[in-house]
């Protein structure tokens, strides 16, 4: 439903064509960002604890224990080699180069992202109360 809504503002705010090269890319973007974490699984967030967990999951190919501790320890992943300021930061700059340039394919795309981001961000702030999950490549402590 958000994904709808995140779309319609592209289209409304921006101008996106309403076509359907346009809904799914914009889709396959928004999803496709969240294979960060699992990348990030096997690199900067290795040394969690529940880390441990999914990684034996997914190498027995059990798929539902995956998803299922993969949604329940989610919040405890931090360090995620795109989900960062700067990864937002070249999003940001992409989007505004494409609502420039006006190419509604990557307006789609980096307004998938984009939304995806806000929503994670807004999602950090309610859940867990902070964004420093968000600013690591900053800050050592973080």
């Amino acid at each position: 439903m958000i994904g709808i809504l995140g779309f319609l503002i592209l289209k409304i705010v921006f101008g996106l064509t309403f076509s359907t090269l346009n809904i799914v890319f914009f889709f396959l973007a928004t999803y496709l960002i969240d294979l960060d974490p699992l990348i990030s699984l096997f690199t900067t967030c290795k040394k969690i604890p529940e880390a441990k967990f999914i990684i034996e999951a997914i190498k027995g190919k059990d798929f539902y224990q995956t998803a299922t501790l993969a949604t329940i320890y989610h919040k405890k992943f931090n360090k995620l080699l795109i989900h960062n300021i700067f990864g937002l930061i070249l999003v940001i700059i992409g989007f505004v180069i494409t609502v420039f340039l006006k190419t509604n394919l990557l307006i789609a795309i980096f307004g998938g992202i984009l939304i995806h981001f806000i929503i994670d961000i807004s999602d950090d702030v309610i859940q867990v109360g902070h964004i420093r999950n968000w600013l690591w490549p900053c800050f050592k402590s973080v």
